[in-house]
């Protein structure tokens, strides 16, 4: 099944240290995709998405910028500048609403539908003390799936969401025992 017909997915980010890169994953582990920066991508938000060889994605950010323009091949789907989701024409489309411990991040449109979800998952106390690289299950919903480029700045807000919400790695009350 190709990346953007999945209801849910996971994005888990690698260790990394000269480059970011995440494997996109259904929920039972099956890799479909794989994002990198790259050397220079790694300080400007800039990915490329590739699924079966092929690229499916490319994020473009300037360097150590907030703004970050999403294309599929040679359409323009739209551009992020968290917490703004806005379409090719600059027209505000949705905003990322965050909750208080930045572990769930709600997509919800100018409308008030909600069009998806990110959720930071919890990987163990080791784990998320000495690596920093995050996993996220994200999820599309019917309001979500009917408007188009969702699917596609769904995946990209998950690529730059470490950058604009890093998790405080001691802070344990993000552990799922302390909730």
């Amino acid at each position: 099944m190709a990346l953007f017909d999945l209801k849910q997915y996971r994005v888990r980010g690698r260790v990394a240290i000269a480059e970011k890169t995440f494997d996109i994953e259904t929920l039972d582990g099956a890799l479909v995709a794989v994002a990198t920066t790259g050397l220079r991508g790694f300080l400007s938000g800039s990915f490329t998405v590739v699924e079966d060889g092929n690229e499916i994605l490319a994020l473009h950010g300037a360097i150590l910028g907030r703004k970050t323009t999403v294309a599929a091949g040679d359409r323009a789907i739209g551009w992020i500048q968290l917490p703004i989701i806005a379409d090719a024409d600059g027209f505000e489309l949705a905003t990322l609403i965050v909750d208080e411990h930045d572990t769930l991040f709600q997509v919800v449109a100018v409308d008030g539908a909600k069009l998806g979800e990110l959720v930071r998952e919890w990987r163990g106390m080791i784990d998320e003390t000495i690596n920093e690289a995050n996993t996220y299950e994200v999820s599309i919903t019917p309001a979500g799936e009917s408007r188009p480029g969702t699917a596609e700045l769904l995946l990209a807000i998950s690529l730059l969401i470490d950058d604009r919400y890093p998790r405080d790695r001691y802070d344990s009350s993000l552990s799922p025992q302390s909730s």
